[in-house]
């Protein structure tokens, strides 16, 4: 997926780039990932797995997620590495159906999109 693919906000059911990063149990950030994973949970229910990518050997990265994964109130994502001593990260999004982030005002002005 290419980054202009993804959306600024996580709406229900659409694809969506998750900014990620990995830290050791003392708090340093993780270069140079290994064996990058992550499990994607919607609802509470298992729904595959995506892979953790890297930009570089700088220890941020992003996990895209596609529209059935993120096809759910809440998406939990569980990611880790093999580097030595790193610690799980956990991601929780909820997510909002267009229409309802129209009405908010959260996605480009209600005006705009509350015609949806």
């Amino acid at each position: 997926m290419a980054a202009s693919d993804a959306s600024a906000f996580p709406p229900r059911g659409v694809a969506f780039r998750l900014g990620v990063s990995f830290r050791t149990t003392s708090g340093v950030l993780i270069t140079g990932w290994t064996g990058a994973a992550a499990t994607v949970y919607v609802d509470g229910s298992a729904a595959g797995t995506a892979t953790p990518t890297e930009y570089g050997s700088s220890g941020m990265g992003y996990i895209d997620l596609t529209a059935a994964q993120m096809n759910g109130a809440l998406i939990q994502i569980v990611a880790t590495v093999t580097n030595t001593g790193n610690v799980a990260t956990q991601k929780d999004i909820y997510t909002g159906a267009l229409a309802q982030m129209a009405s908010a005002g959260l996605a480009g002005g209600a005006s705009t999109l509350g015609r949806i």
